[in-house]
């Protein structure tokens, strides 16, 4: 079985420019790894969804989302398969201490992989917050150097906004 392409082919910045925004991502998008060892985490080559692509992944992880919400709120209510689960004690304790509120603004990132079959996951994140801001400031960094490219979205805003409209404008976070 042949996979469609999800991506629009593009071609490299030019090095002058990649090399700027490799700046501008290490002191002002806190990319402070840009490279491990001799190679380098920014691909001066843009990855371009097709509109249908952005589509399809962005229903799964609204899909996968409400899936994990739902879990963890079984969870919650289930001490009985705690043990069964090999949940540790402070995990736990902390399950029991646990009540289920809207009150707070949930992360999570959904590691999307396109294979023969279609779009797969191979885990979701809900600790690199730091991902969001370089992801937010590279994608931004790199569609003004690719002719028609529109930004899906800006995912630190969007978490800014998440708090402040939960917690008010002066929430501590």
């Amino acid at each position: 079985m042949i996979a469609t392409q999800p991506w629009l082919d593009g071609a490299s910045i030019d090095a002058a420019t990649h090399a700027r925004i490799r700046r501008h991502m290490m002191f002002e998008g806190f990319k402070w790894d840009p490279q491990v060892g001799d190679v380098a985490t920014l691909s001066p080559t843009p990855l371009v969804l097709t509109g249908d692509a952005w589509t399809t992944i962005s229903r799964l992880a609204e899909q996968l989302a409400a899936e994990c919400l739902a879990s963890e709120a079984e969870l919650l209510t289930r001490p009985d398969v705690w043990r069964d689960l090999a949940l540790g004690r402070s995990i736990r304790r902390a399950l029991q201490q646990s009540t289920q509120s809207d009150q707070c603004v949930r992360v999570m990132r959904f590691d999307f992989h396109h294979t023969t079959e279609g779009w797969r996951i191979s885990e979701v994140n809900c600790d690199v917050p730091g991902g969001y801001i370089e992801a937010s400031t590279y994608t931004q960094a790199m569609a003004t150097h690719v002719t028609g490219a529109q930004i899906a979205g800006d995912p630190t805003a969007a978490m800014v906004q998440a708090i402040q409209h939960t917690h008010g404008n002066d929430a501590r976070v």
